[in-house]
C-alpha cells in the first residue's frame, strides 16, 4: 500500500509504468529488492528501496516536498526594504525567502537608496547580493 501526501501522485515500481498507480494505492511486486518512485508535478520525486517479502509491505506515508528554491538576498547597507515583482515583503535584508522556480524582479531600498535586477530562482539555494546606488 502506497500513500502520500498530497494524495493523487503518481507511485511507479521499478521505473516500469506497467507497475504504475495513482496514490493512495496498492502495487504488487515479486519478492525480493525494489525501488520505488513517487511523483507529482511541482513536488520532488521521493524514492524509496523497499523489499518485498511473501507478505504485504507496510510503508510509511511518503510526504511530498515542494518544489522550490530559497534566495539568500544580501544588500550594502544592510537593512533595505524588499520588494517582489511589485510586492512588498516583511523582510530587510540579509533575508532568506522561499520561491517557486522562475524570474523574478527583486527591488530593494533604503535611506533613498535603491536597486532593481531580475533574478532567476532555481530549485535549491541561491545567492545575491545587491549594492544599493543613487
Amino acid at each position: 500500500m502506497v500513500v502520500s501526501s498530497p494524495g493523487g501522485a503518481t507511485a511507479t515500481l521499478d521505473g516500469n509504468p506497467a507497475w504504475a498507480c495513482k496514490t493512495p494505492c496498492t502495487l504488487q511486486g515479486a519478492p525480493g529488492r525494489h525501488t520505488l518512485a513517487i511523483s507529482m508535478p511541482g513536488y520532488q520525486i521521493e524514492r524509496r528501496d523497499i523489499t518485498v517479502g511473501t507478505g504485504p509491505v507496510e510503508m510509511p506515508p511518503v510526504l511530498l516536498r515542494a518544489i522550490g528554491g530559497t534566495l539568500m538576498l544580501t544588500s550594502e547597507p544592510r537593512g533595505a526594504s524588499i520588494t517582489i515583482d511589485g510586492r512588498r515583503i516583511p523582510e530587510v535584508t540579509p533575508a532568506q525567502i522561499s520561491l517557486t522556480p522562475g524570474t523574478y524582479t527583486i527591488a530593494i531600498e533604503k535611506d533613498g537608496l535603491h536597486a532593481s535586477e531580475r533574478i532567476e530562482i532555481k530549485s535549491g539555494i541561491n545567492y545575491s547580493k545587491v549594492t544599493l546606488r543613487q
